[in-house]
């Protein structure tokens, strides 16, 4: 069995199998919209991006997978240099909202102006996101 995938292919169709493994949440956003965080807990130095993210990145280099990171925009303001990090090690960088938001709950007009000031914040780093993951998992009816 040929687990190659065919050039400009991607998914389950091109190898023998595929595998998503997610990590949620990047960062302090997630405890920022929720008010979770400790108000004396200085901001820019969360584990998940000191720590893990480092070790993530070298686990996939050693194992020669690429990934998609499904990440909040507020990390392009607070983390530059770990979402940099991410794409200079080739691989993807997907949207999960700015903080976090419970999307599900959004009208429109907010799903609207998160979409765009995420994507405009990734594009202050020359990043495109491949994709938009919802918190939650759940999209409402104006979200399609």
């Amino acid at each position: 069995m040929n687990n190659t995938p065919s050039p400009g292919r991607w998914g389950p169709d091109s190898c023998a199998a595929a595998v998503s493994i997610t990590f949620d949440n990047l960062g302090e956003a997630v405890e920022l919209e929720r008010g979770t965080w400790p108000k004396d807990m200085p901001l820019g130095q969360h584990p998940s991006v000191t720590r893990v993210l480092p070790a993530i990145l070298k686990m996939l280099a050693e194992l020669g997978l690429s990934a998609t990171f499904f990440v909040e925009g507020l990390n392009v303001e607070m983390y530059r240099r770990a979402m940099m990090g991410i794409v200079d090690a080739g691989h993807e960088i997907g949207y999960h909202a700015w903080r976090h938001e419970e999307w599900q709950n959004l009208k429109y007009e907010q799903e609207a102006q998160i979409l765009e000031r995420g994507v405009h914040a990734l594009g202050t780093l020359s990043i495109r996101p491949y994709g938009f993951r919802p918190p939650g998992g759940a999209l409402t009816a104006s979200s399609v």
